[in-house]
């Protein structure tokens, strides 16, 4: 191949002047600096990222040659529309169209890629309602990343890799990737072990959780966002996959362990939502029968007992002495109350009294009503501490 010999296919854009190419690059002409190449790829793709594609292509129609009724290898333009609401017309790398009216763009990724020009494209893909395979080479370290053995071997995969920039904005959005071999044939789904957490619904009755309701199983799927950063590889053979004619997704047995686990997990959600709910209902009626025994306790035994005693006690002293006539206001002598008996202070009879009452509920009566009483303080108890025979001396000195 020599330079100026080749013609560009676009209209107004002159020859090829320059090649450029290397050992792992497929050779392809260059336009001189300043001309158009609006409507074509500039930059070389390598040989991983031509047959990859291609390969992609040809097993889809080998699999399915009655349901696809459209395709196109790097040449199709999608009328999309960009920011702002702009018409613009993206090429994916390749291009299939089912007969159920789906509708698959491929999309090979070799080098690190502009993780912001994946995003956009993901989205555009979306508002057109086309799938979008987005499939990263398994041979390239740019994105395949420190691809190492997994300290626990399982049967999703011994080998785990690091995600890329673009793979962990995909997670972001939600969208599938996978890894692909095209010398081995062989595809791999980024599967992540994880213990699923679920919160409370709004119309939910639960009892306060002391921490996020979280499964008790650990259950396989893609990556989550703001979580992972690495997968491990669950390798299987191309041929072992599939394509979901309604919608166009690409299914491997990763995908199905992702399907399969997903409605495991719901179902266990269900289960202890659930037993939360009982839970709160159990607490409810806790709470019920303790407030019940509380307030039958507070009428049989509790201070209003208590104060109904005082008061019939108070009642049977009122009742076991004849009552004494008020003393009159310019007098406060002793008023006798009865032949043959001493002057009693109706003051210090209504202390007895009230000491009485007092005692029934402290043990002893106060030493004040004593001392206005008269009557002589009995000793503290022997085994009572110093402090309080201290106290009392005290009081009554």
């Amino acid at each position: 191949m020599k330079a100026g010999y080749v013609e560009c296919v676009f209209e107004g854009c002159g020859p090829y002047n320059h090649v450029r190419g290397g050992a792992n690059q497929h050779a392809t002409f260059v336009h001189d600096e300043g001309k158009s190449f609006q409507g074509h790829a500039e930059r070389p793709e390598t040989a991983d990222h031509l047959h990859s594609k291609a390969a992609l292509l040809a097993w889809a129609r080998s699999a399915y040659p009655d349901d696809v009724v459209h395709f196109d290898l790097d040449t199709a333009n999608i009328a999309m529309l960009a920011e702002g609401g702009k018409p613009r017309e993206q090429r994916p790398d390749a291009w299939i169209a089912l007969s159920s009216g789906a509708q698959i763009a491929i999309e090979f990724q070799h080098s690190v890629g502009d993780f912001e020009r994946v995003r956009e494209k993901t989205r555009r893909y979306e508002q057109q309602g086309i799938t979008v395979w987005w499939v990263f080479s398994g041979r390239s370290p740019a994105t395949c990343r420190n691809v190492q053995h997994a300290k626990f071997s399982t049967k999703y995969g011994e080998l785990t890799a690091d995600l890329s920039p673009a793979q962990v904005t995909l997670v972001g959005q939600a969208a599938r990737f996978f890894w692909f071999d095209v010398e081995r044939r062989r595809i791999a789904t980024p599967m992540v072990p994880t213990r699923r957490s679920f919160r409370r619904l709004p119309e939910e009755e639960w009892s306060q959780e002391t921490q996020e309701p979280i499964t008790t199983r650990t259950y396989w799927g893609p990556p989550l966002k703001g979580y992972s950063r690495w997968a491990r590889m669950y390798e299987h053979d191309l041929e072992q996959c599939r394509v979901d004619l309604k919608t166009g997704r690409l299914v491997t047995p990763g995908t199905q362990v992702w399907d399969r686990d997903l409605e495991r997990a719901e179902d266990e959600i269900a289960t202890l939502r659930q037993a939360a709910h009982q839970r709160y209902l159990d607490s409810c009626v806790e709470s019920e029968a303790e407030e019940l025994s509380v307030s039958s306790g507070w009428m049989n035994g509790g201070p209003s007992a208590i104060s109904s005693q005082s008061e019939s006690a108070v009642r049977d002293d009122d009742l076991s002495a004849p009552a004494a006539p008020s003393p009159s206001p310019d007098s406060s002598a002793p008023v006798p109350t009865g032949p043959g008996e001493e002057a009693t202070d109706p003051i210090a009879g209504n202390a007895r009294a009230h000491d009485a009452e007092q005692g029934a509920e402290w043990g002893d009566p106060p030493a004040s009503r004593r001392a206005v009483s008269g009557d002589p303080v009995p000793p503290p108890h022997d085994d009572r501490p110093s402090w309080w025979r201290r106290a009392w001396q005290w009081l009554v000195s």
